[in-house]
């Protein structure tokens, strides 16, 4: 019998005031578009100078350390949330 393992359950849901934030800026940033969680923001049609705009405003405008490798690594809400959240004292301000 194959072993299953579980998997988390696709969700149109956001969770929380991170992933609320970053769909606010991510609808910004692809002009008034609705975004859910699981939308990835390179196939949105996302690009270095719109990834950078949006680590810049993460960054400066709600003292959130995040980087270009960080939504790389993690393009969708909340993957990059989770990844965001994970560090320690990382809350937006």
């Amino acid at each position: 019998m194959p072993e299953t393992t579980e998997v988390e359950p696709a969700t149109s849901e956001l969770s929380g005031a991170l992933e609320e934030l970053l769909a606010v800026l991510w609808s910004d940033l692809f002009e008034g578009r609705t975004v859910l969680p699981e939308h990835d923001f390179f196939e949105l049609g996302g690009h270095s100078l719109l990834a950078m705009r949006l680590v810049a405003t993460l960054r400066n405008d709600f003292n959130l350390q995040v980087s270009m490798r960080d939504l790389m690594e993690s393009p969708k809400i909340r993957d990059l949330a989770r990844a965001i959240s994970s560090r320690e004292g990382c809350e937006p301000r």
